[in-house]
This record gives C-alpha cells, structure tokens and sequence, in this order.
C-alpha cells in the first residue's frame, strides 16, 4: 500500500477543539484560477540524495521529502488536485501515489501540534479519541529531534495507530502519528527535525 505524510490540524480540531481550546488558523495559497495553484515548493533545493526540505513555520517542524513528490496541504476531491503547502500553512502531507491517495488507500504518518497543551494533558484529554486505552501497547520515553518525547504504540491496524509521539517544543506540543509500520513512513518519521 502507498502512503503519504501528514503534517495537519486534524488533531488540533478534534483534541483541543472538542476541549474548548482557540485556534488560530493562518494560511498562505496563492491560486492563479480555479484549476491551476502556484507551488511555493518549486524554488525548493534540492541536496545530494534527491530530497527537498519542508519547512513549518507556525510548528517549528521540519521534514525531508522526495524531490519528485509535492508536498500539500488541502485537497481538491472534486479535481482530484493536491493544494500545494507553503511554510505557512497548517497542514501538510506527502502522497507517495496521488492515484492510490484518490483510492483511499494510503498509509500516513501525521504530524500536527496543539498550542498550550502538555504531554501529560493530552495524554488524558486527546489519546481518547484516537485509541482505546485496552488497545494501547506500549507506553515509553524516546528522543526524536533531539528532543525528549513519549512514544505510545498501538495495533497498527484498523483498531489502532502503529504509534503517536508527543514533544513539547515550546509552548506547542507536537504529535505525531504513524497509521503503520513501513519503510516509506519510517524514512520521512526519522526525518523530522525541531526548530526555534
């Protein structure tokens, strides 16, 4: 199955929206018309190894990409078009196949971050609504970025994520979560880097 990577406010709007929590949404899309979208992505570099890096501004997280795939941050289901993501976009993913992606069948690893919210907060506020604490596997402390987090391992399967990760980088808390175990999502997961 192809997969893609999601760096979204799903989490947000159900974790912290269901708990009363503001959000503040920026975005930045330039469209030229209904069916052509300028791709921020283009002036890009790309290194040695074929791969570009996406930048978030308003999370402080950074990943690598494959040069040949777009990174996105909203869908067109009727065109069946990816919304190019800029740096200042709330979301955004990769889709290794567009076609499989359109199909509904893709794998993600999710990233998205909640302003004001600690590990241990969302812990016992948002992971309820992701999985079911009987389902929950494994429960441990881990480094990724540099910076300490707790991973949380489930089923990986139609019952449950593969794994959430929870990093406080600064007031925001970072969570990350991979549907699967695989190689593709592994390489973009083991990626990710923090800024300040």
């Amino acid at each position: 199955m192809k997969n893609f990577l999601l760096l979204s406010v799903v989490l947000i709007l159900v974790g912290a929206g269901c708990l009363g929590k503001d959000i503040n949404v920026t975005t930045t899309q330039v469209e030229t018309s209904i069916n052509t979208v300028v791709n921020p992505q283009d002036s890009l570099e790309v290194n040695e190894d074929g791969l570009k890096t996406f930048v978030n501004n308003a999370s402080g997280v950074s990943f690598k990409f494959p040069a040949d795939k777009t990174v996105f941050w909203s869908v067109d289901w009727n065109n069946k078009k990816l919304i190019p993501a800029g740096p200042d976009t709330v979301g955004a993913a990769i889709v290794e196949s567009t076609d499989d992606f359109f199909a509904g069948t893709v794998e993600a690893v999710g990233m998205t971050y909640a302003e004001n919210f600690t590990i241990d907060g969302w812990i016992a506020e948002g992971l309820p609504n992701w999985i079911q604490e009987d389902k929950i596997v494994k429960h441990s402390n881990i480094k990724i970025g540099g910076k300490q987090a707790v991973q949380i391992l489930g089923p990986g399967d139609q019952t449950g994520f593969y794994k959430v990760v929870l990093v406080q980088h600064g007031d925001n808390l970072i969570i990350l979560r991979q549907d699967r175990d695989n190689d593709f999502l592994n390489i973009i997961f083991s990626s990710i880097e923090f800024r300040d």
